[in-house]
């Protein structure tokens, strides 16, 4: 179906307050607190993350969304909703920021991630509620995994490899088998070589296989 074309009118018409070349970006009148305990809407630009509204930047653009984004929800870090975590993990990932991207989706270890609930292990909506098992904090956390660690995203060519490829800190090598979409199937291989850079690798077969 062909869009309304008053959604292009709109699209057109949207942009992002920033202030001066700092590289920072506001959700709304920068001279308004941008810190979480003043207004939950604070932390909404790390939403610009998720994989699937594709949001288009420079480099520079989205080093200062993300420093924006750690910076709103620094005060609240330790009972922020994950599901924010999650976005700013794939924010993270964007940057080339590992270590970041680690502490967002929960720790280097699993004992350390305060999102996991016993006894099954599932995944709540802040580390001081037992409101599970959420769906946003586990599609999240799916997402922030494949999208992060990859750097692939949906385009009209199909998976295209966007972002640099990210591993969290505990591991050196990561394997995604049969990824499938558009009825092709890929396996994703992420290692850390011994200079420490991540380098991705992927192979495309028939689905099913």
């Amino acid at each position: 179906m062909a869009p309304d074309p008053k959604w292009r009118e709109v699209a057109d018409a949207l942009y992002l307050p920033s202030m001066g070349d700092s590289g920072a970006f506001f959700d709304f009148d920068p001279t308004t607190p941008h810190d979480k305990s003043t207004s939950w809407m604070a932390t909404s630009v790390p939403m610009l993350s998720i994989p699937a509204l594709d949001f288009e930047a420079g480099a520079d653009t989205l080093e200062g969304l993300f420093r924006h984004s750690t910076t709103a929800i620094g005060p609240v870090r330790g009972r922020a909703n994950q599901m924010v975590l999650l976005m700013l993990a794939i924010q993270a990932a964007n940057v080339g920021e590992s270590g970041y991207f680690s502490d967002f989706i929960g720790g280097s270890e699993r004992d350390n991630d305060p999102f996991l609930k016993p006894p099954f292990n599932v995944r709540s909506e802040t580390p001081q509620n037992d409101s599970t098992y959420l769906l946003a904090s586990s599609g999240g956390f799916v997402q922030a995994l494949v999208y992060g660690l990859t750097g692939l995203r949906i385009e009209e060519a199909g998976l295209v490899e966007k972002f640099p490829p990210t591993l969290p800190k505990s591991l050196s090598y990561l394997r995604l088998v049969n990824l499938e979409f558009r009825g092709k199937a890929l396996d994703v291989e992420i290692s850390r070589l011994p200079s420490g850079r991540v380098v991705r690798r992927v192979t495309s077969k028939a689905a099913g296989h």
